[in-house]
């Protein structure tokens, strides 16, 4: 079970006319302590994955299959409901979860939604950046992209002492100010909140994917 979890939500609703109405959802969650996840990440359905950053660390630290359509960490088993008594699963820990959601929807319906998993892999600090969005006109064209990076440190005390007065200091300003909730990436957020300049942090993998369509993609012709 996570060790604590914490949750805030805003929505604003405007009436611009009496047949229009711009609605926004706004979200940001945090989940600190153990917890399993087999696959850290998994591409969407439709769209081309192209690979930008593959440094060696990655392939010490990561199991990337498929071009980066399913990624693992390292010394996971990837089906987790085969395994047997006593097995062992995994050979991590997770720290922490940041998420945040964001919605507007006027005439067309925009989406935006982040998380960041923090683990430890092999003596390293790994974090997993994702982010996810979409787009849907009201002419039926639709736009989503991901992009996911995974940044990693070796471990040592002094990163586990930065790492959680930044976060005490995040959650702090989350919690002083629900009413303007987080926006932007979760690690950069993450990052303003650390004032050592020594963070040591290194990119060591990254995609990205994307996908449209419109009406006339779906049309029989």
């Amino acid at each position: 079970m996570p060790a604590a979890q914490y949750k805030y939500n805003k929505t604003d609703h405007e009436q611009l006319t009496w047949c229009r109405a711009k609605l926004e959802e706004r979200s940001f969650s945090a989940t600190f302590g153990p917890k399993d996840i087999f696959t850290v990440f998994h591409a969407n359905k439709d769209g081309e994955i192209q690979i930008h950053t593959d440094k060696p660390l990655a392939k010490e630290l990561l199991d990337v299959q498929d071009n980066g359509v399913e990624i693992f960490l390292r010394g996971q088993k990837r089906q987790s409901s085969k395994r047997s008594s006593g097995e062992d699963v995994k050979n991590h820990s997770h720290l922490f979860e940041l998420r945040s959601f964001y919605k507007r929807d006027v005439k067309s319906t925009s989406t935006s939604s982040k998380c960041l998993n923090c683990f430890v892999v092999h003596g390293h600090i790994v974090f997993v950046d994702e982010q996810n969005d979409t787009y849907v006109g009201n002419h039926g064209d639709y736009d989503e992209s991901c992009c996911v990076e995974f940044h990693a440190a070796s471990l040592t005390d002094d990163l586990i002492s930065m790492l959680n007065d930044g976060l005490a200091n995040l959650m702090n300003q989350v919690s002083e100010n629900s009413e303007d909730l987080p926006k932007g990436r979760l690690l950069n957020l993450l990052e303003k909140h650390i004032d050592e300049e020594r963070w040591n942090l290194e990119c060591i993998f990254d995609l990205k994917q994307s996908y449209s369509c419109d009406e006339e993609d779906d049309s029989d012709y």
